[in-house]
């Protein structure tokens, strides 16, 4: 019995591991199934700017986890309103793919940013925005890093417009070195 416990320890951080892929590779991304997104210390945040509001709520699309974001009316800035994880560790001159599904109630601007977390909020990556719609649809960001940055921000832009958006399928994943 006393051996039980820590073996069970290990098999969970290997389910973990394994889950955290994407494909082959590994997902730089923590918690792809949303499963923190509200609660203390969580992973994902919706970050939204005083002036502002939104929603987001965890859902089962499909049979995956997703998030529903619903914006009653746009930002006055379109980062403004964010979906975003923090701390990710990216590297200089290598070359990472960032990909996602999004559906919109209505045609719906995402725009992708990927920064220094802090100021001066630097681009560490290059921003380009996507539009969804009413069929779900898997996005495709590549970008080269900028800098080495332990502290990057990997966001969502999405307050350029009201309306709802569901994102899932959050990988980023390393492509060369």
């Amino acid at each position: 019995m006393r051996f039980f416990a820590p073996a069970v320890a290990c098999l969970g951080l290997l389910l973990t591991a394994v889950a955290a892929r994407a494909g082959d590779e590994m997902n730089l991304l923590r918690d792809p199934p949303f499963e923190t997104l509200g609660k203390p210390g969580a992973i994902w945040k919706l970050s939204v700017n005083k002036q502002t509001a939104a929603t987001a709520e965890r859902v089962d699309e499909d049979g995956k986890n997703a998030v529903v974001i619903t914006i009653p009316a746009a930002a006055a800035q379109v980062w403004h309103i964010q979906f975003q994880q923090n701390n990710v560790a990216l590297v200089k001159d290598v070359k990472y793919t960032l990909r996602f599904t999004a559906k919109s109630d209505q045609e719906f601007p995402i725009t992708i940013l990927i920064q220094q977390e802090e100021k001066p909020y630097a681009m560490v990556g290059v921003s380009e925005t996507k539009t969804s719609g009413p069929t779900s649809k898997e996005f495709v960001h590549e970008f080269t890093a900028k800098a080495d940055e332990p502290n990057t921000k990997i966001s969502l832009a999405l307050g350029a417009a009201a309306g709802k958006v569901t994102i899932g399928g959050m990988s980023l994943v390393k492509v060369s070195p």
